[in-house]
């Protein structure tokens, strides 16, 4: 993992903080889920990290994000995540890095304009939320 970069991994949002706030890794930041979790502006959050230069990576694991609630409050924003962004897988099995936002076609889920496209993996959905695979982008 980068020297500087921002986590959106749910429940191990607290030891993401332990290693900034021991200096282990000072310049590391999240997206705490719960209360500070920012809904709607999610996109630009990402966006403004994206911007600056700063990777950010997401942990798609359930159990990391409210195992207890059927929908938690941050499902919206990480089927957000999914659908418009490029997924670049970082550590088996869930941990992906936010590459770039995925400029959408009308009515298609992303667009397929760049040209290492085909060598990228993306996440694609299963039948139930819980599900995901992997799969190389000729598969979508």
């Amino acid at each position: 993992m980068p020297a500087e970069a921002v986590f959106i991994v749910g429940a191990r949002t607290p030891l993401v903080n332990f290693y900034n706030s021991v200096g282990a890794r000072p310049l590391w930041k999240t997206i705490p889920a719960g209360s500070a979790w920012p809904d709607d502006k999610l996109s630009n959050v990402i966006d403004g990290y994206l911007a600056d230069g700063i990777p950010v990576y997401v942990d798609f694991d359930q159990s990391l994000w409210d195992p207890g609630a059927r929908i938690s409050r941050e499902s919206p924003g990480l089927e957000m995540i999914r659908r418009d962004y490029q997924l670049d897988l970082a550590r088996s099995p869930l941990l992906y890095q936010i590459s770039r936002k995925e400029p959408a076609y009308p009515g298609s889920i992303s667009r397929r304009g760049s040209s290492n496209f085909n060598h990228t993996f993306r996440v694609a959905f299963g039948t139930a939320p819980s599900k995901y695979r992997i799969c190389n982008s000729r598969q979508l």
